[in-house]
């Protein structure tokens, strides 16, 4: 076999640079690694997306008691009991003293409210598709987030309204020890 002598360059497809070539000013971009980067971007946030979100809103001096046995709150009716008022969904449906006050078990504008978007919820439920006891299940829980320094006999009334009106599943709203985060404790009737 012959022994040939090397091309001028060994890469053909390098030109080679002399001194009278203008530099050129756009610089190619290098596809590859940008996109690998976007996608450990997007794996990263895909990673950290909390997809409990906020399930409750709670208005400003409202103090959750602290629970040792907790669970995750699901989408559910919230009803809140501050110590002025008591809110379903952001509505403010009866006062907190009133309820405190009377001596019958009965709080009838709760009763309506919670009956009313009972009927709403089980019609919504309808309307995406669920019969029977899975639109029954949909329309049985409530969230109930109560102010640790209300008296425990305005809690009681709350939820013997709740379960009068159709919700017999109820979770409390808490903080689970030192975390922040609402929790919920599970009771049932």
């Amino acid at each position: 076999m012959p022994i040939l002598a090397p091309a001028k360059r060994i890469n053909p497809t390098i030109k080679r640079r002399t001194g009278f070539e203008k530099k050129n000013v756009y610089a190619s971009l290098l596809l590859v690694s940008m996109v690998d980067m976007f996608a450990i971007m997007v794996i990263f946030l895909l990673q950290s997306f909390s997809a409990e979100g906020e399930l409750i809103v709670l208005p400003k001096g409202l103090e959750l008691p602290k629970a040792e046995n907790i669970g995750v709150l699901e989408r559910a009716p919230s009803l809140v009991i501050s110590q002025d008022q008591i809110l379903l969904e952001g509505n403010v449906i009866a006062k907190t003293g009133d309820v405190a006050a009377q001596t019958e078990w009965a709080v009838l504008p709760l009763q309506k409210a919670l009956s009313d978007y009972r009927t709403k919820s089980l019609a919504e439920a309808t309307r995406k598709g669920l019969t029977g006891d899975a639109a029954t299940k949909f329309g049985q829980k409530i969230n109930i987030s109560a102010d640790k320094r209300l008296t425990f006999q305005v809690v009681k009334k709350v939820i013997y309204n709740a379960g009068f009106a159709g919700y017999p599943d109820f979770r409390f709203a808490v903080f689970g020890g030192s975390k922040p985060p609402v929790r919920a404790e599970t009771l049932n009737p």
